[in-house]
């Protein structure tokens, strides 16, 4: 068997998650087949990322949040099988994770490398799910039959914006711009990239959430 053979294996059976996902980034560039390959251990990968499964380490976790995102990102070509995907992430409920996670993040902490991952994920469920050369529309979309999109509402946008919000105030009352640490440069820069996404998947979407944004 090929060596990507051999480590979807192992994936499968939850055997090194955290080495054979850093093997498997560590590729430039994913060949169409090992892509079928490493697709059919994304349900197992995906099980692990549910939230409070507490078999992660926050390190793990975030390589397979990013490797997670990758294969997503592969299936774009494929619809039936990239709804498929999406709409196994929206039911385990790994959005409902961000949306949590995000709105208790009050200070971007030094290892924000889960945050950062987790919204890149959300990114690459939008970007896969939306259709090719298709233009931003203000019109609701009318069929998701991955759910993502009443996710997104339900979740209000996995409160990206309360985050930026809160990364805001948290640099205090400045008459001048404020510094931001790279870490939070980081953050801020995945979540204005993850939405700029979500408006491409759903601008109506978007707008609704940020209808009800107080603030906004």
């Amino acid at each position: 068997k090929g060596v990507v053979e051999q480590l979807c294996e192992m994936i499968s059976g939850q055997q090194l998650l955290g080495p054979i996902s850093k093997v498997l980034l560590q590729c430039s560039s994913f060949s169409p087949t090992a892509c079928k390959i490493c697709v059919r251990s994304l349900p197992q990968i995906i099980d692990c990322l549910q939230p409070d499964t507490g078999l992660l380490s926050p390190s793990m976790h975030a390589d397979l949040l990013k490797l997670t995102a990758t294969l997503t990102r592969s299936l774009a070509p494929c619809e039936s099988l990239a709804s498929d995907v999406v709409c196994y992430i929206v039911s385990k409920e790994i959005i409902d994770g961000i949306q949590t996670m995000c709105a208790n993040t009050y200070q971007i902490k030094e290892d924000c490398a889960v945050l950062v991952n987790s919204l890149d994920l959300l990114s690459a469920c939008c970007v896969t799910m939306t259709p090719a050369n298709a233009s931003i529309s203000t019109t609701p979309t009318k069929n998701d039959p991955s759910q993502l999109i009443d996710t997104l509402v339900f979740t209000k946008a996995c409160s990206i914006v309360s985050l930026l919000y809160g990364v805001l105030l948290y640099q205090g009352p400045r008459r001048s711009a404020p510094s931001l640490t790279p870490s939070t440069q980081s953050v801020v820069t995945q979540c204005l990239t993850t939405l700029l996404d979500i408006a491409r998947f759903s601008l109506h979407t978007l707008q609704s959430v940020l209808d009800s944004e107080g603030m906004s």
